[in-house]
């Protein structure tokens, strides 16, 4: 199962890329834009027989911020696109290293908001940039 799924999911995922490449000038992107491209979640609807594609935009691996677009896929087609991606990216991107660490930023932004730090640990990352933290009391996934 888990197989066809990713199948489905690249199969999309070339659709969606071929789609937004050759719409490009209608949405304002560059190719640059489009060129990191995730599907999160995919959802398909029996009665309608639509996919819907939650996709984010990254640059160097890194989500933007409100970069997301529904897409919907329909015998192999773009049906619609909801587009919230964000246009000339790499010209607006400081830096893809962080000039905190994790921990650093989530105690300072805790420090900002007027609470005392917390005893936070990294207790999963899977690839460096999504994280699960802990205090013992919650657990915090960014």
């Amino acid at each position: 199962m888990l197989v066809s799924f990713v199948g489905f999911s690249q199969a999309n995922k070339a659709i969606i890329q071929s789609y937004l490449e050759t719409n490009r000038a209608q949405y304002g992107l560059s190719n640059q834009d489009l060129s990191d491209l995730s599907i999160q979640n995919e959802f398909y609807g029996k009665g309608t027989k639509i996919t819907s594609c939650y996709v984010v935009q990254r640059h160097q691996g890194i989500e933007i911020f409100n970069g997301q677009s529904t897409i919907a896929i329909k015998d192999g087609s773009v049906l619609k696109v909801g587009s919230n991606f964000q246009a000339n990216i790499a010209q607006k991107v400081n830096t893809a290293t962080p000039s905190l660490s994790v921990m650093d930023a989530l105690n300072k932004a805790y420090t900002s908001l007027g609470y005392a730090t917390a005893n936070f640990s990294i207790t999963e990352s899977t690839d460096g940039k999504k994280f699960t933290i802990s205090d013992e009391k919650m657990k915090i996934q960014f």
